[in-house]
């Protein structure tokens, strides 16, 4: 078996844990224990930085980089790339609002900043990894400078963990909402640049 679909199954059972233990309304160490420690991490240094750095994964903010984005690649005639760019926000936009809509789990009380919805995956989170995630895998499949694609490839990591990091901090997510959307994310990224190398990038 391939790898990638070690990963993939891996990362989906990990996902179902989270996901039962959540409907079956059973308390996840990892949320006690870092919930428990972050009230004595936060300052008002850290908090005006890590409300700055959550924008990194706001919709608002992906979706004017995805656009701007597609919009110079569909400029320079690749069209097929500015597509799917697209239409991978659009599917990770689709898959959080549906699980959202069926856990509808409830934000934790204590919150620095106010948000809207429910709490279960973290949208911040499924966008940065999905979205980020993407433009690393095309990235490598272009033909840019290697040191460039080292340079890149660090810093949308580094974005996306981040961002993961923030949504704890500022208290509008469990950590096994981020840990989740991460999760969910990279298995549906997996299949997603399988269909992309198989249907629109065939190896020659």
């Amino acid at each position: 078996m391939k790898k990638k679909w070690v990963l993939c199954i891996s990362l989906s059972i990990l996902f179902l844990i989270i996901l039962l233990s959540i409907i079956f309304g059973r308390t996840l160490f990892i949320d006690e224990t870092i919930m428990g420690v972050l009230p004595h991490l936060r300052n008002d240094f850290f908090t005006n930085i890590f409300k700055l750095l959550t924008i990194l994964g706001d919709k608002k903010f992906i979706l004017a980089l995805v656009l701007v984005i597609a919009g110079i690649l569909f400029y320079r005639k690749y069209r097929r790339t500015a597509l799917v760019i697209c239409l991978n926000l659009f599917n990770i936009v689709i898959l959080n609002k549906g699980i959202k809509y069926l856990v509808r789990r409830e934000r934790p009380e204590f919150k620095l900043v106010e948000e809207d919805g429910f709490s279960f995956p973290s949208g911040h989170s499924m966008l940065t990894i999905g979205v980020y995630g993407l433009l690393i895998y095309l990235i490598h499949r272009s033909k840019l400078d290697s040191k460039i694609k080292k340079i890149l490839t660090v810093f949308l990591t580094a974005t996306i963990v981040i961002v993961g990091c923030s949504r704890m901090y500022l208290g509008v997510h469990y950590p096994s909402d981020v840990i989740a959307g991460f999760l969910i994310t990279g298995v549906y990224l997996i299949l997603f640049i399988t269909l992309l190398e198989n249907k629109f990038y065939k190896k020659n």
